[in-house]
Order: C-alpha cells, then structure tokens, then sequence
C-alpha cells in the first residue's frame, strides 16, 4: 500500500508540475509578441521549457514504470478486494440511509419539552453516525484513487448531511417558538395583551414560519413543520377571540354557554385564569361561536339597558293635577303617553329579537304594564270628561233636578 501510495503522489507531483509549464509558455510568448526582452540573448525559454517537460515524462517513466510493472499482479488482486469492500460499504450506507429516514425527527407533531430535547438528542446521534460513515467513504475514495478506480460520490451521505442541516434548524424553530408560547401561557387574564401578541404572530408567520421562505423550502414538506405552522396560525385565530371575549357585556351566563360549546367548565372568575386556559378551549374550533355569543352579550346588554331605562323612567313619573272648582282634575298627559307609545314601540322590537329569551319575562311584564297604564289613563280621562260635562247640568242647573230627580240622585252619589 505503500507503494501505491508512493506512485500516487509522483503521479500528481508530475501532473502538476506539467500544468505549469503550459502557463509559462504562454507568458513568454505574450512577452515577445510586445517586445519586452529581458532575457539572455542567446536563451530560448519555449526549447528550455519543452526540454523540462520531456525530461519529467523521461525521468517519471524511469522511475515509475518498473515497479509498476513489478507489483501489477498485486495491484491487481489488492483492486479486486477494494471493489469487494465497496460493495459493502455501498449496502452498509443504504442500510444506514433506511435506518437514517425512519428515525430522524421528520414528522413528529408533539412540541413538548421531552419531545424537541429527544429530538435534538437524535439529530446529535446521526450527525456523529454521518461524520464516521463520511470519513470511512473519504478513506474508500483515496483508495480508488490510488488503484485508478472510478471515483464513488456517496450521494446518500451529501443528503443525510444536509437533512440534518435542515432538521436542526427545523427543530430550533419548533423550539424558539414553543419557549415563546409557552412564556406567554400564564398570563392573567386581565394581563393578556391581545394586540401585543397578534402582532408577534403576525411576524412569525411572515419572518418564521412561512412555507414561502427560502430558508423553510427544504422544511416546508415536514410534517413538523406543517404542525407548527398550523400552530401558530390556531394562535393567530384564537388571540383576536379573546379580544372579543374581554368585551364588558360578558356575563356568567355567557361564559357558561361557551363553556358547554367547548365542552368543559370555564372557571373564568378566578384569580388564577389565565391565557394557558383558554388555549386549552382549542377556541380556533369555534371561531364562529365565540363571534355570535360575543355579539348576542352585546345585544342583550342593550335590551337590559333599555329595560332598564323603561323603568327608571316610570320610577320619576307624576301625575299633575290642576284645581276645578271644589276638586282637582287631571292636566296635561303629553309627557306619559308619549312614554307609554315610544316604550311599547321599543317592547314590541325586542320581542322581534332573537336576543330577548334571557328578557322576555320582564319584556312581558312591563309590556302588560304599560297596556294597562295606557287602558287607566283613557278611561280616567273619559270619565272626567264626561263629569265635567255633566257636572253643570246635574248640580247647577234646578230644572234638570227637578225634571231629572232619580238621575240627579245617582249623579249626585257618584260625584
């Protein structure tokens, strides 16, 4: 082996030494094609140079040819046996390559922190397995060069070399965004900053995540890749949620309603709830949901202030009443029956609306209210009308008492 190692490197000292020259030739025939001597007059350095490379062949083939012809025999047994452990190493490396794809980290959709940890413990594994299969293959490859045998590429270690380039970024990605997420997770519920956090994602998944990059267009068919890409548009969906769920008309009742949609107890009052809770809803599920509960506490809210507002309304109101001659009438309604026409007007909307369930036993009450607040005051008035109508003629008037006497008895009783 030695030898062969020996003739190698005469071999690739004479090839380089040989690749100068021609350099040199075409400088000196530069130099006298512009005139430019600075040589010996008597000196021809294109003859010097092919005298040179004549006596390299001369003196390479001198050295070189008899041993070659002396140990041909066993060059040619020791190629045999290289071939033979090509061979090998060739099924070694596509074993390896089998076993290479089914265990690295491509696919797993789990992000926990045992999870990345076994992954880069996988990755660090094959690397070293790669480096040792590498340096084996570099050695194999000399020997090839020594024997004059075709040179080998070894594509399946150039590929195992740079998927684990591309897992390792893969899985510091998975694992820079995992810490991310997870630093925000036991934010207080009245802490969350929903704009502050949109917006992080939003830069994740222009500067991160994006299947569109460059630097994830190796990645981007990974199943661990689409997982956390999914992730972080799930948290893009749920953050603008919880926006809508800060929303002052939620009450418990709503809470409730959202916690039998996701199927489990929202413990929303207390001290300890947190953004980890609501992640845990899986609120991208619901997304339409949440929108119509958040959107039928407001529209509640405004039936109960309306409600409200009615009756407050009639909690300040008064009936005025003016002196007529020994008693006193009622004067001018315009005020209550205007706020009796505009509230039952208001009433009869809420019923139309698929938000009063909650209200429409107290809708109900005050409008019964209001048609009997509205049915007294009609027959107060025509009662009084009528009275003062026939208070002249039954009380002022002597005739009439005398000619009308059981109808001025019965007047008489009733005023």
């Amino acid at each position: 082996m030695q030898v062969m190692t020996h003739l190698r490197d005469v071999s690739i000292i004479k090839d380089k030494t040989l690749e100068r020259i021609n350099p040199m030739k075409e400088t000196i025939m530069l130099l006298k094609k512009h005139q430019v001597s600075q040589m010996k007059a008597d000196d021809d350095y294109l003859v010097i140079l092919e005298n040179c490379k004549t006596s390299l062949n001369d003196v390479s083939e001198r050295a070189l040819g008899h041993v070659k012809e002396t140990i041909l025999p066993q060059q040619k047994q020791e190629a045999t046996n290289i071939k033979e452990d090509l061979k090998k190493f060739e099924l070694k490396l596509a074993e390896f390559r089998l076993e290479f794809m089914q265990a690295l980290p491509y696919h797993i959709t789990d992000t926990s922190p045992e999870v990345i940890d076994k992954a880069y413990i996988i990755i660090d594994e094959y690397y070293k397995k790669t480096c040792d299969l590498e340096a084996e293959a570099k050695s194999l490859n000399n020997l090839e060069t020594l024997f004059d045998l075709q040179r080998t590429s070894y594509r399946q270690i150039k590929d195992c070399k740079n998927e684990l380039h591309h897992l390792k970024y893969m899985w510091d990605l998975v694992s820079l965004i995992d810490n991310q997420f997870t630093s925000w997770k036991k934010t207080l519920w009245e802490l969350i900053d929903t704009d502050n956090l949109t917006q992080l994602i939003k830069d994740m998944q222009t500067k991160q995540t994006n299947p569109t990059l460059a630097s994830n267009k190796e990645i981007k068919g990974y199943k661990s890749f689409i997982t956390l890409n999914e992730r972080v548009k799930q948290m893009g969906t749920i953050l603008p949620l919880i926006s809508q769920l800060h929303s002052k008309f939620m009450m418990e009742r709503h809470w409730k309603k959202l916690g039998k949609i996701c199927g489990t107890k929202i413990n929303f009052q207390s001290p300890q709830f947190c953004l980890e809770d609501l992640i845990k809803l899986e609120l991208y599920r619901y997304a339409e949901e949440v929108t119509e509960i958040v959107d039928g506490a407001q529209n509640e809210a405004k039936i109960e202030n309306k409600l409200n507002t009615i009756s407050k309304t009639w909690e300040s109101q008064d009936f005025t009443f003016e002196q007529y001659k020994e008693t006193q009438i009622l004067t001018t309604l315009d005020d209550i029956t205007e706020y009796v026409d505009s509230q039952a007007m208001d009433l009869q909307g809420m019923l139309a609306s698929k938000y009063v369930e909650e209200f429409k036993e107290n809708v109900l009450k005050w409008q019964k209210t209001l048609k009997t607040v509205d049915s007294v005051i009609q027959i107060w008035l025509k009662v009084q009308k009528n009275w003062q109508r026939l208070e002249p003629i039954f009380l002022a008037s002597e005739d009439i008492r005398a000619q009308l006497p059981d109808d001025t008895k019965r007047f008489e009783k009733i005023d």
